[in-house]
């Protein structure tokens, strides 16, 4: 039972850094473009949508939490999810060499601890572990363990946020209110839904907003590419806000649907198909990949507003932006958290404390 507790803290741990990498927001584990991203955007990692490392959470907690009762019924019911996990973490681990065709260490750090799951869990099955009338109590010190592993999500919100990168505070406007630069790419379902929440943000000041959008096409996204150069073309028309938010939109990012964009803009289409192959608009897409490499990029969306850096998104980030508009317009600071980590800390320092107190109290423990 000891092995299958590890092994399910294991998954779990590296489940909350999943969910640090999808949601967190100031911290990145994955490089931009690299396996964990195109992991995460194919049709196996959008299965639950971006919910894939919130079940990895629940399921490897209960795992854990069934692996602390010694009633044999019970405890081979947990060790068959256990196993159930396995299998599920071995076909996924195929997915990803066999048809995604790039690794996510993240993904392979939870598959690997959900295998060893497995093996424990077929180990309590196959041996009869547990005793027929132990305890059916989930009262344990080890939720002590069970609150460390939650570690990468503290990490995330401890740290202070980073300092605005050079190559992205080039790009403010001293003489503004508020400057906000936005690194995306239009195919990319984080950035089209992040798009409203901010858009509604920046609506609700009345502070002068200096907006500038960083075209970042993700090259495993085929179509974003010629999103991001229907953009430009569009502001040579002085219509790049609007184009935005309907490439945000588009159901159809390929070239027909871009032209039927501009039609519907109202844009001069002839001008507009010949900048779309238009060699300078190709290079002002290299020249803002370049700018989000010098800015140490480290995942999409990227929204930098004042001091403040917002990477990744979560629904009800509305709120998170309209704090940064507020926080740049009164020139305050980068912010700093220490409290999050101490608090998680002294968490699993009580649970482990109470938990193992009550836990010598239970009938036969004495």
């Amino acid at each position: 039972m000891l092995a299958l507790r590890f092994a399910a803290l294991g998954a779990l741990a590296f489940s909350a850094a999943t969910a640090v990498a999808y949601f967190g927001p100031s911290h990145e584990l994955c490089a931009p473009g690299g396996g964990c991203d195109q992991v995460r955007h194919s049709g196996v990692g959008q299965l639950f949508g971006n919910l894939l490392p919130v079940v990895g959470i629940l399921a490897y907690s209960a795992v854990f939490a069934g692996a602390l009762i010694e009633r044999r019924g019970t405890l081979r019911g947990f060790a068959a999810l256990a196993v159930v996990g396995a299998l599920g973490a071995v076909a996924f681990l195929a997915l990803q060499g066999l048809v995604i065709g790039a690794w996510c260490w993240l993904c392979v750090g939870v598959d690997t601890f959900a295998i060893l799951a497995g093996v424990a869990g077929g180990w309590v099955l196959a041996s009869g572990a547990g005793d027929p009338e132990g305890s059916r109590s989930f009262v344990s010190p080890w939720w002590g363990l069970w609150w460390l592993a939650f570690a990468p999500i503290a990490w995330a919100m401890t740290f202070p946020e980073p300092e605005v990168p050079a190559a992205v505070r080039e790009l403010y406007d001293p003489s503004a209110d508020v400057n906000v630069v936005e690194m995306a790419d239009f195919e990319c379902p984080y950035c089209r839904a992040m798009n409203p929440e901010l858009e509604a943000a920046l609506e609700a000041t009345d502070a002068d907003v200096h907006l500038v959008r960083l075209m970042v096409p993700l090259s495993f996204h085929e179509h974003a590419r010629g999103a991001a150069a229907a953009y430009f073309c569009a502001q040579r028309q002085e219509r790049g806000e609007p184009m935005a938010t309907r490439l945000f939109e588009a159901e159809d990012l390929r070239r027909e649907g871009l032209v039927a964009t501009a039609r519907a803009l109202a844009l001069d289409v002839e001008a507009f198909e010949a900048c779309l192959d238009d060699p300078a608009i190709d290079a002002r897409i290299e020249e803002d990949l370049a700018r989000a490499e010098r800015a140490g990029m480290r995942g999409l969306p990227s929204v930098y507003i004042g001091e403040r850096t917002i990477v990744g998104f979560m629904p009800g980030y509305e709120a998170e932006y309209r704090a940064a508009v507020a926080s740049a317009r009164r020139g305050e600071g980068r912010r700093v958290w220490f409290a999050p980590g101490i608090v998680l800390l002294a968490i699993a320092l009580l649970a482990a404390a109470v938990g193992g107190r009550i836990w010598r109290r239970l009938p036969g423990r004495a």
